[in-house]
């Protein structure tokens, strides 16, 4: 804790703990843009006085002049610079601006360019060393390093705090990526995936949970994702992949006492998404010739063709109407629009209640479209969910597909060079807390300097010595 002069300016604390001392300026250290200022100690008790630099020092600013702070306006004396790390040269701020810049979807790259040069230390290569020429700075290794090494300490006061909602939706976005097998010339197809899961609430807007990543695409490494969360939700919407309800079972399995036989946990609640439950329906309706494929053209018109002059060739011949041609003709003259059909509009309907799924079955039978009958038979679960559903429940996976096409753009065009997993984990960390509106400037550089503070104004270590070289995949 400092004490402040008449003027307002800070006296540091003695680290050795001398309360009455008198403390002065005793020159700086360093050279350049990275001075940082020293400190006199001089006790009244008749101890001898000693020199120290504050655990979090501060370089001196560019000039002697009346200086104030961007943010506030407070007006700061020359050796009020910003606050570092020990033995580093880039400020806790310029950490915390990188971290938010990747956030928003800006390249490791850009982030340490921009780093460098409020630093005063940017790299530049020459022109003809250059391997792109148009590019003009150093690669983006030190913007990775500190997402890595500084990403879980803004993170973790919002993620520690938190466990599964009580409802939430799951989806994955897979990306291809290729691979080298090591010492040959060939090269693997691979998918690796990002998966994502959104908050739902009983009132209020939803918002995105967490993101994940993983080399494999299966439910055992989903399963592994949903476990680095505690707790268990009570409802989970997903779309029709069966890897999801594995998943689930794997992870939140129902847990049962063996000698009461009394349940203790239940397993969570799977709701099916009903946009995905709807093109399913649809697929069964193109499957019985009641909607027409998707690239086929438009349906003919039922109103007869006129009749054709035939030509003098011999040769020619008119082609009969195929059998399902025919059958799509019949089950459609009730009218020329597919869309229009009785067994299409129930079909809509189907989704609402237990009545609208009987009066549609009912319909399917009384048209004889057994292929799509009995695909609903199957489904009877959706029938049983939908006369226990809650009506505040949400009716599909939207929000959270909205969320996802949002990380495309920002994953995506880099997504075949992120093979680090952990440190891409941390990247989607600082991607969620943008997409939560949480990536404030002000907060992250707080929580850094906190950091620091408690790690005696050391930082943490860098390259592997954080997250390792696990790759991806």
């Amino acid at each position: 804790m400092s004490r402040r002069r008449a003027d307002g300016s800070a006296i540091p604390t003695c680290p050795r703990g001398h309360e009455n001392t008198d403390v002065v300026r005793a020159g700086t250290y360093g050279a350049g843009s990275a001075r940082r200022q020293l400190w006199w100690c001089r006790p009244t008790d008749g101890t001898p006085k000693h020199r120290f630099a504050e655990r979090l020092p501060r370089t001196l600013l560019a000039s002697a002049d009346d200086h104030a702070c961007a943010h506030c306006e407070t007006h700061l004396a020359v050796f009020e610079g910003p606050q570092h790390a020990r033995q580093y040269e880039h400020a806790a701020r310029t950490i915390a601006n990188a971290l938010a810049s990747i956030g928003v979807g800006g390249s490791y790259r850009h982030a340490a360019f921009v780093a460098r040069r409020v630093a005063g230390g940017a790299k530049t290569w020459d022109v003809k060393k250059r391997t792109h020429p148009g590019r003009a700075g150093g690669n983006g290794t030190l913007a990775a390093d500190w997402v890595a090494a500084f990403a879980p300490v803004v993170t973790a006061p919002v993620f520690d705090a938190e466990v599964w909602p009580e409802v939430v939706a799951l989806d994955e976005l897979p990306f291809k990526t290729t691979y080298a097998v090591p010492g040959t010339r060939h090269k693997h197809l691979t998918n690796w995936v990002i998966w994502g899961a959104y908050a739902h609430y009983r009132s209020g807007p939803g918002r995105l949970f967490r993101l994940g990543c993983s080399g494999q695409l299966n439910s055992v490494k989903a399963a592994e994702w949903l476990l680095t969360v505690p707790g268990r939700p009570k409802y989970v919407v997903c779309d029709g992949a069966k890897m999801w309800p594995k998943a689930i079972a794997l992870a939140w399995p129902q847990v049962v006492d063996e000698e009461t036989g009394e349940i203790l946990e239940e397993s969570p609640v799977i709701v099916p998404c009903r946009w995905h439950l709807q093109q399913q329906m649809r697929e069964q309706l193109k499957t019985a010739s009641i909607l027409p494929p998707r690239d086929a053209p438009a349906p003919r018109p039922v109103t007869p063709a006129p009749r054709l002059r035939l030509a003098k060739n011999k040769n020619l011949r008119v082609q009969a109407e195929s059998p399902q041609e025919r059958r799509h003709r019949t089950l459609l003259r009730q009218g020329d629009d597919p869309e229009t059909h009785p067994i299409t509009i129930a079909t809509h309907k189907a989704l609402k209640s237990v009545k609208d799924w009987d009066a549609c079955l009912a319909e399917l039978d009384r048209w004889q479209v057994n292929t799509m009958a009995a695909w609903m038979r199957r489904n009877s679960h959706i029938r049983e969910e939908l006369a226990t559903r809650p009506s505040w429940l949400p009716n599909s996976i939207g929000g959270l597909e909205k969320q996802l096409a949002q990380v495309r753009a920002i994953v995506g065009p880099r997504s075949k060079v992120l093979k680090n997993q952990p440190r891409t984990q941390r990247m989607l960390d600082l991607v969620t807390l943008h997409q939560r509106g949480l990536d404030s400037v002000d907060e992250y550089a707080t929580h850094i300097r906190r950091h620091l503070d408690q790690n005696a104004g050391t930082a943490p270590d860098q390259r592997q010595g954080v997250t390792g070289t696990v790759p991806m995949y």
